[in-house]
């Protein structure tokens, strides 16, 4: 009650302050009635007040509205003196003025300074407005104006094809829930069969257009019919008219168009449906597009020219899903290496398989899963795969999650070990741009470094593992040059360099089964090691690896004193002032001598 009280307070205060500062503004401001208040209905305010500013041409009125999140919230300004929707940029439908971004900040402790700043930049912007100096606002906000200007409960269109010229026949598959539209067929059902999990012998698509404009329209140029939308096509450079008018002559009821263009944010696009001309006097569609012709051998450029003529254009916003804009949203740079990239992942469990994901998020273009074990109920405690996969291979329901999360990645999935799957098809390591280990076995690591020095130590390889407790966590990337993953490592393969000692022995648990050993440790202990790796994988991909490269996640020190172990001494002078832990080290893998690679010191 007492917290509430004081939020209470604040807003009183915060409110009178307000109140105060208008007061003392040129011609002052009165108090909005309820009907007036009313008008702004969807923003919830609860109180309002109006004031007249002078323009120089003409006095227009000015509303200041708070909702029940003042002061914390900023007022909002509205005018009411305006011209049309969609004549001036940033008012919307209410006359509400949109003057500061959803991450704004705000001096919460100083509302009639925030009013103030709020009040100036409304006058700019009213200013800039009538004198027609911002009608570019459109352009670089297109998408936004074009969904205010849509027509509503228009079907969802999801679109993968490439937001670049030129402009050229695409593909739409009509389903009942949304449309999607890709550059070719074969895209449009690779991406549906891997959303869907399968590919259906009914699916049908379409022919549609992209069309590439130079400059995108304002919305006094939005087209609504389909003379209207001939024009827009027929200001741009390139074949984008002649394929329309080849599309209505093809005879479709309707033909999706998907316009794209660049702004100062990057391309955008947004989509329109052009619908032939409905029945005229009892006559079909096709008798109206082609009258006064014999079956056949109306000419295509008359038929096109009648279904434009007569036809309606309805707008339509669209959802980008081509990697481009899912991948980084157009400004990832690192997006053009990764996805082309193809990545082998050997290892599904707590470590490989949250790595795989970040991959995959990240943009890789392709990857291959390989694990030969399956999910088991108490792997779900630490594994970002849960209980609809219990007793599926690893390898198939990973691919399966990124399959349907991002289906314009490819993924290869094999429930076996990754010898058995060299010995088959060795061509799916030997065609990888990445290969990386998170079995954590030495026993399969120790044979796949071997392998990796036949094949002249390509591609790279990152071998991941975890120390006790996930108190620590290593990455080693391995490249052309320097050490191979043995250099590192004893004769039975324990890693020469350990970051933590834990004087009560063993910190493996075993379950009232034979030989059901475990390692306890939870799945925050386990992001920063996941984290460390994915982040060595991408800078082989997207820089490489000259030479062989370790990097350690340390844990937080009190956190693994608390059980029960300690640095080693080793570790504890590479550390140096990081006496607290909770950092990562990069270090050089040693480059032997070592009997595997023949590396010599």
């Amino acid at each position: 009650m007492k917290v509430a009280s004081q939020v209470l307070a604040r807003r009183a205060a915060a409110k009178a302050e307000l109140e105060e500062w208008l007061s003392t503004v040129s011609g002052g401001a009165r108090a909005l009635t309820p009907a007036e208040l009313a008008i702004y209905s969807k923003r919830h305010p609860v109180a309002g007040w109006r004031l007249a500013v002078d323009f120089g041409d003409r006095c227009r009125r000015l509303d200041i509205l708070i909702d029940g999140r003042f002061p914390w919230a900023p007022p909002r300004i509205a005018l009411l003196d305006r011209p049309r929707f969609l004549v001036w940029p940033h008012v919307e439908e209410d006359g509400a003025l949109c003057l500061l971004s959803d991450t704004a900040t705000i001096k919460v402790r100083r509302p009639s300074l925030v009013a103030a700043y709020l009040l100036a930049e409304a006058c700019r912007l009213i200013e800039d407005s009538a004198a027609e100096r911002n009608l570019s606002d459109f352009r670089t906000e297109f998408v936004s104006y074009w969904d205010w200007a849509k027509t509503k409960d228009t079907p969802i269109i999801f679109t993968a094809a490439e937001m670049e010229p030129p402009s050229r026949i695409i593909c739409v598959w009509r389903g009942k829930g949304f449309f999607l539209v890709s550059d070719t067929e074969e895209a449009v059902l690779a991406w549906l069969g891997n959303r869907f999990g399968e590919k259906r012998a009914d699916w049908s698509t379409e022919r549609a257009l992209f069309v590439w404009l130079e400059q995108l329209p304002l919305p006094t140029e939005y087209p609504s019919s389909g003379v209207a939308v001939r024009n827009l096509l027929r200001s741009t450079t390139g074949p984008a008219l002649a394929l329309l008018e080849e599309l209505a002559a093809a005879g479709y009821d309707q033909i999706l168009v998907l316009l794209a263009g660049p702004t100062q944010n990057g391309p955008c696009g947004a989509a329109l449906v052009l619908r032939a001309p409905r029945a005229v006097r009892g006559k079909s569609t096709s008798d109206f597009l082609t009258r006064g012709f014999r079956p056949g051998r109306a000419p295509a450029t008359i038929v096109s020219q009648r279904y434009m003529g007569a036809g309606s254009a309805e707008r339509l916003s669209v959802n980008r899903v081509d990697p481009t804009w899912v991948h980084g949203r157009g400004r990832e740079g690192r997006f053009a290496k990764l996805r082309h990239a193809r990545v082998a992942v050997l290892g599904c469990g707590s470590l490989g398989a949250p790595v795989i994901l970040d991959l995959a998020r990240a943009g890789v273009g392709q990857m291959c899963l390989i694990d030969p074990d399956k999910l088991v109920a108490a792997n779900t405690g630490r594994h970002p795969l849960g209980m609809p996969d219990v007793g599926r291979p690893k390898s198939e329901a990973l691919a399966e999650r990124i399959r349907a999360n991002h289906p314009h990645i490819r993924v290869d999935a094999f429930p076996e070990r990754w010898e058995e799957v060299v010995q088959r098809t060795p061509e799916v390591l030997q065609s990888c741009d990445l290969i990386v280990s998170a079995i954590g076995d030495w026993s399969s690591e120790g044979a796949l470094n071997e392998w990796h020095i036949g094949s002249q130590r390509r591609p790279p390889i990152v071998y991941a593992w975890t120390e006790a407790h996930a108190c620590a966590g290593h990455a080693v990337a391995i490249g052309e040059e320097g050490g191979c993953f043995a250099c590192g490592c004893t004769e039975d393969g324990q890693p020469i360099l350990r970051v933590t000692r834990w004087p009560a022995g063993s910190t493996l648990e075993q379950e009232p089964a034979c030989g059901a050993l475990y390692q306890p440790f939870g799945p925050v202990e386990l992001s920063y090691i996941h984290a460390l790796t994915a982040e060595l994988a991408l800078d082989c991909l997207i820089t490489g690896v000259p030479r062989s490269a370790h990097r350690i996640w340390i844990a937080r020190r009190p956190l693994i004193e608390s059980l029960g172990g300690a640095w080693t001494d080793e570790f504890a002078a590479i550390a140096g002032a990081h006496e607290c832990g909770g950092f990562i080290q990069e270090l050089i893998w040693p480059a032997g001598p070592c009997a595997e690679c023949e590396n010599p010191l």
